[in-house]
């Protein structure tokens, strides 16, 4: 069941393109792939993987593996017809930051990928007891399947306990921002600006792919809200009741101008159904606009729809 259109009644096509990272080994998923594309048209995708589950019914997570929730990142090449081939799993080597050594122990969490001045690229939320408590975005190049950090994450002013999830960047730099931090406000030489003012059609709205430039150097992205809603559920092995979350993400089309500044978006839509789904990359090939995403932590999808049809559903907001 959905809550909002499905992506296949706007005119898109869905294919799953992975469920498990290794078919022999079904406590490691493959969920929020990152599709990018180079200049030359060599189409990669970075895929998460994970070592838990979560209950669709109620919410409730569960460690498939060890006792606390782990992750690894794999690069991989993507055909047109959404064939994986030379998937590698990403290596970390220590980050260094402020004269510490972050151990990669918990991994690098939902990664988007893209291309930039002629090398593969892409931002990841790590979180790790070592050194970093609070999850923060860090920039990394990929040299090979070997990921060498570029950028830690963080602003002037920046409340110090405040996660940071779904920054996008562009392609290629801009000097006019460097991150989409929320739908008002961007970042630049690590100082946060408000570009324009709120409203209830964009209140809510989260980062999601990075940007794309149009021909007319204006950027599209794929974006979402999530909604959740608490119940409450007798757990046998805590002896009583729990609260646990439910989560259901409707996504949308945005469209940013050359300054960040976002002025457009598309109704909401879902891509298979409700619940948890999460897209983390866009491209833009042969007039179509393909996006990836996420079903439950789970599984790893690509959806593909006509560009022209994804520009008739932007209405100015």
């Amino acid at each position: 069941m959905s809550d909002y259109p499905l992506f296949t009644e706007l005119g898109g096509t869905v294919k799953q393109v992975r469920r498990l990272i290794d078919p022999q080994d079904k406590l490691w998923s493959a969920f929020n792939p990152s599709i990018a594309l180079s200049t030359n048209g060599e189409l990669k995708m970075a895929i998460r993987s994970s070592n838990y589950v979560i209950s669709s019914k109620i919410g409730k997570m569960s460690v498939t593996q060890g006792n606390k929730v782990q992750n690894r990142l794999y690069i991989c090449d993507l055909s047109d017809d959404l064939e994986v081939s030379n998937l590698q799993r990403i290596t970390f080597g220590d980050i260094p930051w402020q004269d510490t050594n972050v151990l990669m122990t918990r991994g690098a969490e939902d990664a988007k990928l893209y291309y930039r001045n002629g090398s593969w690229q892409f931002t990841a939320v790590v979180k790790e007891p070592h050194g970093v408590p609070i999850p923060r975005i860090v920039r990394f190049l990929l040299n090979g399947n070997h990921a060498e950090m570029l950028e830690f994450g963080g602003f002037e002013g920046e409340d110090p306990d405040k996660a940071e999830k779904n920054w996008m960047t562009a392609y290629e730099p801009n000097e006019h921002f460097d991150y989409i931090y929320s739908p008002t406000q961007k970042l630049i030489d690590r100082h946060c600006y408000q570009v324009r003012e709120t409203n209830d059609e964009i209140r809510d709205i989260r980062g999601g792919s990075n940007l794309w430039k149009l021909d007319d150097g204006t950027y599209i992205a794929l974006v979402h809200k999530t909604h959740v809603k608490k119940i409450e559920v007798y757990d046998p092995l805590r002896f009583g009741m729990c609260t646990y979350p439910i989560k259901n993400y409707e996504h949308l089309f945005a469209r940013y101008n050359e300054y960040g500044v976002l002025f457009a978006i598309s109704p909401p839509f879902q891509f298979l159904s409700s619940g948890i789904e999460f897209g983390a990359g866009l491209v833009v090939k042969n007039d179509e606009v393909w996006v990836s995403f996420g079903k439950e932590d789970v599984s790893a999808h690509v959806g593909k729809i006509k560009l022209e049809t994804v520009m008739s559903m932007l209405k100015e907001v």
